[in-house]
């Protein structure tokens, strides 16, 4: 099973082609696409939804990005609220979390709307997405400090190295883990990709962004998350389907995708 659990179709990158982009998935074996709602500020959770309502593969998540945490008002929470509690293809809150790279909100405003989908998530029983860059530390310390460890949740594009991933794993979260793994310089990627338990992985492109090897350049699209799997089953010296059953199966019970498909 090929599940994509992030992607970003909703980018203006795939505003010409977004249904021959989606058909090319199909024939390439996708199984199933999560777009995340939580991107190109609020509206982003609205196109996310189109795209779910539209295509039968395809579920979404609601939030806003901690790019975008300075703009969050409440009529926008009541809608993300409204969403989360109503749609049948709303399967996790984010991506939340903290961004200390670019700095678009300030740390104080980012914190405050982390905990805020903390309780978001833990109100509809759903996973959270976790976006952290450049704050690992930081993030976490939110995250107990919520009591976010006792539902369910995901490290997107997980960027740390093996200690920091063994603390998350402790807590019983997946690692998500996309393109970063096929670059050849992405030492501490590879590590986790070899150590993780296979039953705590789950696969992701963040498309159109961190396209694999052997296409690095090009748009990422939700099909070439086989390159990452391809690039885990070889670090792990594994075969391939092994790898793709496991995250597959990882991605169907930690998002209840059963249910709608």
């Amino acid at each position: 099973m090929l599940i994509d659990t992030h992607s970003h179709l909703s980018d203006r990158r795939f505003d010409n082609d977004r249904s021959e982009v989606l058909a090319r998935c199909r024939a390439e074996g996708v199984a199933f696409i999560i777009e995340i709602g939580a991107a190109f500020g609020f509206e982003g959770n609205e196109t996310a939804r189109g795209i779910a309502e539209n295509n039968e593969a395809v579920a979404f998540t609601v939030g806003l990005h901690p790019h975008d945490a300075s703009r969050m008002n409440d009529d926008q929470w009541a809608r993300l609220e409204h969403l989360a509690a109503t749609h049948p293809k709303v399967v996790g809150v984010g991506e939340t979390g903290l961004d200390f790279y670019y700095n678009h909100s300030t740390p104080e405003e980012q914190k405050a709307a982390l905990a805020r989908h903390v309780e978001l998530a833990r109100k509809n029983g759903l996973p959270l997405i976790i976006h952290d860059r450049d704050a690992h530390e930081q993030v976490f310390d939110v995250l107990e400090a919520e009591n976010a460890f006792d539902g369910p949740g995901v490290f997107h594009c997980f960027s740390g190295d093996w200690a920091f991933a063994k603390r998350v794993l402790d807590r019983g979260w997946m690692l998500a883990l996309g393109g970063v793994v096929t670059f050849p310089k992405a030492l501490e990627t590879h590590e986790v990709a070899r150590k993780a338990p296979l039953r705590h992985l789950l696969l992701e492109t963040d498309c159109p962004y961190l396209t694999p090897v052997p296409h690095r350049g090009k748009r990422n699209e939700p099909w070439m998350t086989r390159f990452v799997a391809e690039r885990i089953a070889s670090l792990r010296e594994i075969p391939v389907k092994e790898v793709l059953l496991a995250t597959g199966e990882n991605a169907l019970r930690s998002f209840d995708l059963e249910r709608l498909i």
